[in-house]
């Protein structure tokens, strides 16, 4: 899984390759599980202080989270190369919900054969 992550930052840029479902889901469920733990921390070492922007660890978390933008997008715009679909498709993230639902599924199709 470390593996699949660190290479999905060595591909920062790299919307043309192509990345299958095990690649894609040791990224996501590696980010996913970074984020929560400095969601944590945060909540954690907040204590009684007020406001929250006062702890470092929020900061670290937005800089963690702007910074890891690119690689996010790219790597959901090689998965859905992947399935064979045009990389537009990643615009349903705009549309909260149903779009986040659509490029769910879209993300768990199998590889297209023409693709391996």
């Amino acid at each position: 899984m470390v593996s699949q992550y660190l290479n999905c930052w060595k591909q920062y840029f790299n919307i043309k390759g192509r990345t299958n479902r095990k690649d894609f889901f040791g990224f996501v469920i590696l980010d996913l599980i970074i984020i929560l733990f400095l969601v944590w921390s945060g909540f954690y070492s907040q204590r009684n202080t007020f406001p929250m922007e006062e702890e470092p660890i929020w900061t670290l978390l937005v800089l963690y989270f702007l910074v890891g933008i690119c690689p996010r997008i790219s790597i959901y715009i090689r998965r859905i190369r992947d399935t064979g679909r045009n990389p537009n498709w990643i615009l349903w993230c705009i549309f909260p919900v149903i779009g986040w639902f659509i490029i769910f599924i879209l993300v768990m199709q199998p590889t297209f054969k023409s693709n391996q």
